[in-house]
């Protein structure tokens, strides 16, 4: 029998894909250059990795040839007014002793207000391409930007280009990360979410290993991720066991600074122990600020477990008999604490007060926002009795937002979630989901 179905919930496909740049105006050129460190030889010229030269691959190519102190090295690029980027690409490597030479993991960052964020949609992790582009997920304007080195690999910079962005463009590639081995699990939201947002790294694209034991120097470097903190290598070893140089070394000891963790009582921390549920429920705890709420309702772990559980931050995760954690249920459960309330204590005095504050870890450290209402039109379509947006933009309860990259626009006439950026008056999409409030309604199609 044939149905005809009337949904009011668009099902979105997940890709994994690499998109190139749309914009061609390269801006770099414009910028001052500047480096957290000079290059290994004498002939590294870092300030010139924007003069619109592109060397041949080989020896003496590169501008700047980094060998030690790699992860955390950067590039500053510095506009004399703000400027607004959608993409980049980094013409890395060279053929010299037998080494590639390529920039195997970088990001780039923006400044806003003060502080350097990270850009959704920038990381690269495990690239072997002489040439890599990316296109961010959205827009940004600033009048800082940085490359910044995030892998424990040798690496010498040819060029890089910053692309302008062009809001006439089109822009119609859908930018969502969705491994192939949690479509269609429980995981699939979550672990989307938090990879699309840049939240997470994962070093395979297309698999994403939901069932494996995460450890502990992971999850902490998912927590750092999450919080945009710009962590540095002090060279300062904070535990017995980790090294500080080490690829967790920066977000442990970021961690331990930010009093997510202790460690042991003996100055170790055990990172490649799997993690517990008890460890996780107290390190998610104490980001969103109720460290002293679990400390007052009860001793480790019974009053962390007690405030995770009133935050149903294990919702939709399962926990095995030994306690352990798999990186599936981990994504789940940061994922439902990006959906908390955080709790900033104001001083006045000796007294101390706590206060809630809306939007939670995304607002309060990467001035991420979130809504929810329904797509009400797009560049094309008009479901609702509201104008037709400008090019690019689509309408969301009533208000207008770039889309970006998003797949917002495949949600017409749904309910959807929303998570965006403010900057300069112009709110721009990171990501879009479909929310539960949809429903589906099948009609047969001889009733019609």
């Amino acid at each position: 029998m044939r149905k005809l179905l009337i949904a009011l919930l668009v099902i979105m496909t997940a890709v994994t894909l690499q998109i190139p740049v749309m914009a061609e105006t390269n801006l770099a050129t414009k910028a001052t250059v500047t480096a957290s460190q000079s290059g290994a030889d004498s002939k590294s010229t870092p300030n010139a990795v924007n003069d619109g030269k592109i060397p041949a691959e080989g020896n003496g190519s590169d501008k700047w040839f980094i060998n030690s102190n790699i992860n955390g090295a950067w590039l500053q690029f510095q506009f004399e007014s703000p400027v607004t980027i959608s993409g980049a690409t980094v013409y890395s490597g060279g053929t010299i002793a037998g080494f590639p030479d390529v920039s195997v993991g970088f990001k780039f960052q923006y400044e806003n207000g003060g502080a350097w964020q990270d850009i959704p949609g920038s990381a690269v992790s495990d690239n072997s391409e002489h040439e890599r582009s990316v296109n961010f997920s959205s827009a940004v304007t600033s009048s800082k930007f940085r490359f910044v080195s995030t892998a424990d690999a040798r690496f010498r910079i040819r060029e890089i280009e910053l692309y302008e962005f062009d809001p006439s463009a089109p822009s119609n590639s859908e930018v969502i990360i969705t491994p192939a081995d949690v479509k269609g699990t429980k995981y699939e939201a979550a672990v989307t979410k938090l990879l699309t947002l840049g939240l997470i790294n994962n070093d395979n694209p297309e698999q994403f290993s939901p069932e494996t034991p995460i450890k502990r120097a992971e999850f902490i470097s998912w927590i750092i991720g999450c919080i945009d903190a710009n962590t540095q290598k002090s060279g300062e070893k904070i535990f017995f066991d980790v090294d500080p140089e080490s690829e967790a070394g920066p977000a442990i000891e970021e961690a331990y600074r930010r009093g997510f963790i202790k460690g042991d009582g003996n100055g170790c921390f055990f990172p490649n122990d799997e993690i517990t549920y008890d460890e996780a429920c107290t390190i998610l705890v104490s980001v969103l600020g109720y460290r002293p709420k679990a400390e007052i309702a009860a001793a480790y772990p019974v009053g962390f477990r007690k405030v995770a559980a009133s935050l149903d931050l294990s919702s939709g995760a399962t926990v095995s008999e030994d306690g352990k954690l798999t990186r599936g249920d981990s994504a789940i459960m940061i994922n439902n604490a990006l959906k908390e309330k955080m709790i900033v204590p104001t001083v006045f005095g000796d007294n101390v007060t706590y206060n809630y504050e809306e939007g939670g870890i995304l607002k309060a450290y990467r001035s991420i926002l979130h809504t929810e209402g329904i797509v009400e039109a797009t560049e094309e379509t008009v479901v609702y009795g509201t104008a037709k947006p400008k090019s690019g933009q689509v309408i969301v309860g009533g208000e207008a937002y770039n889309k970006g990259n998003s797949a917002v626009s495949s949600m017409l006439g749904c309910y959807a979630e929303i998570y965006y950026q403010e900057i300069n008056g112009e709110k721009t999409i990171l990501y879009a989901e479909k929310s539960n409030r949809n429903k589906i309604l099948e009609i047969d199609a001889r009733d019609i």
